[in-house]
């Protein structure tokens, strides 16, 4: 009898832990922070073929190339002496993470002439708005 409960509660446990790493991975938008990102897709992405493939992208890619990248840019160009292209992941194997409504975590790379170098950042966002309003790089990733 004992024994059956221990699994029980070893269960309802797991099955706990499994709905919060959920909750966890499943974190979106609000509905004012959605509408900003299509308003800035859709005036980013004038084709409509290009449209649905970037409407495929998970919201995470999303935030990361539309919302986070400009912030990106402005970051190195001044922090970083001949900066020339910043690039934020966005595939599948190193895809951005929402941590919240508000931030988003992952890794890019900037360019300076032929040489990438890799960096991790966070990208916070307005709840009321939706627009990135900070843009930070972790400071071991500046080399």
């Amino acid at each position: 009898m004992v024994e059956k409960v221990t699994r029980t509660l070893i269960c309802v446990f797991i099955i706990l832990g499994m709905l919060a790493g959920l909750s966890y991975a499943n974190t979106t938008l609000n509905t004012a922070q959605q509408q900003y990102l299509n308003q800035v897709v859709k005036k980013k992405i004038s084709h409509p073929s290009d449209q649905v493939i970037v409407d495929q992208w998970p919201e995470s890619s999303r935030v990361a190339e539309f919302l986070c990248r400009p912030q990106a840019t402005l970051y190195f160009k001044q922090h970083v002496h001949n900066v020339d292209k910043v690039i934020l992941y966005t595939g599948d194997e190193n895809a951005p993470e929402l941590i919240s409504q508000n931030q988003l975590k992952g890794a890019g790379e900037y360019r300076q002439g032929e040489k990438w170098t890799e960096f991790q950042y966070q990208c916070e966002l307005s709840e009321t708005t939706g627009k990135a309003v900070s843009f930070k790089v972790k400071t071991d990733s500046l080399k």
